[in-house]
């Protein structure tokens, strides 16, 4: 049997995430293109992420990746949320496997290439569908195709 306190906070992780699932439907899709592993990389070994007019972006795969696997890049955005957003009581948002977060520190316009570079990995060009502004939130997704 369960006691009260963990129903409780059962019922509030289950918001909590739920919250997270609704913000992350509001987000846009501002470009997406493919990849190639050049070097092996181990799972959650750090990956810098490079985008101009970006903060640098830490990415942990959630397997291991080797030479010449072809990855799916995802570049989604929420112009809605800014470098202040943050969970209840003043922290940061855990990161994701596979994820990298973090928010716009120029003025990014549409179609403006957006210089993607990802360590150990050869990236294909990406150009942005909408425009985003100083503190807007960014998010990199990769996924094994």
């Amino acid at each position: 049997m369960t006691s009260d306190y963990e129903r409780r906070r059962a019922a509030q992780a289950k918001r909590a995430q739920e919250e997270e699932q609704a913000e992350r439907q509001k987000e846009l899709i501002i470009g997406e293109t493919s990849g190639k592993v050049e070097k092996d990389i181990r799972s959650g070994q750090e990956l810098r992420v490079k985008i101009r007019d970006v903060n640098d972006l830490l990415l942990k795969p959630s397997g291991e990746l080797k030479k010449g696997d072809i990855l799916k890049i995802t570049i989604k955005a929420d112009p809605s949320l800014s470098e202040e957003h943050k969970l209840s009581w003043g922290r940061e948002k855990p990161s994701r496997p596979d994820e990298a977060s973090g928010t716009v520190k120029g003025k990014i316009k549409v179609n403006h290439d957006l210089d993607l570079k990802i360590d150990r990995m050869e990236v294909k060009k990406v150009q942005s569908s909408a425009e985003l502004d100083k503190g807007d939130s960014i998010r990199i997704i990769i996924e094994k195709s």
